[in-house]
């Protein structure tokens, strides 16, 4: 029989990796919000210290009627060496997608949104894909991007 020591565990069980109360829940780890000025939709995450989002696994699309003048804008990630995915480009703090709507009206209503992305703790737990619908917030286009929290 086996010593209690030797039994082989996957990694998410090791001793070396936080407990699985030790992380933020995924809505709180990557905050995601969206608004709309004029024509410019943005969606923008804030994302808690020692955790990350990849770029490679942000996907937006409007839903309903509204169409894009442009596709969705991402900055260059930061590479990053994952120890599960190897090489990828990740974004840390914070991250804004932009695009253009085709439409001009301003009475049209706005556009929900399907986001997915992925992100991990860089402590050794990876999120599954999250999927979130969102109504852009209508700010005033000549006004700074509000704050957020």
């Amino acid at each position: 029989m086996l010593a209690r020591g030797a039994v082989a565990r996957p990694w998410w069980d090791s001793a070396e990796v936080a407990n699985a109360g030790d992380f933020l829940p995924a809505d709180q780890a990557f905050r995601v919000s969206a608004d709309l000025a004029g024509r410019r939709l943005t969606v923008h995450w804030d994302i808690a210290s020692g955790y990350y989002l990849y770029r490679s696994r942000i996907h937006i699309r409007v839903q309903g009627a509204g169409r894009l003048a442009s596709g969705w804008r991402l900055p260059p990630g930061i590479a990053h060496t994952d120890r599960y995915f190897g090489p990828r480009q990740v974004y840390f703090h914070a991250v804004d997608a932009s695009a253009e709507l085709a439409r001009t009206s301003a009475q049209a209503a706005a556009p929900r949104l399907q986001v997915s992305y992925q992100g991990c703790a860089q402590a050794g737990l990876c999120y599954p894909r999250i999927v979130r619908t969102l109504v852009p917030e209508r700010v005033a286009p000549s006004s700074p991007v509000p704050v957020r929290r």
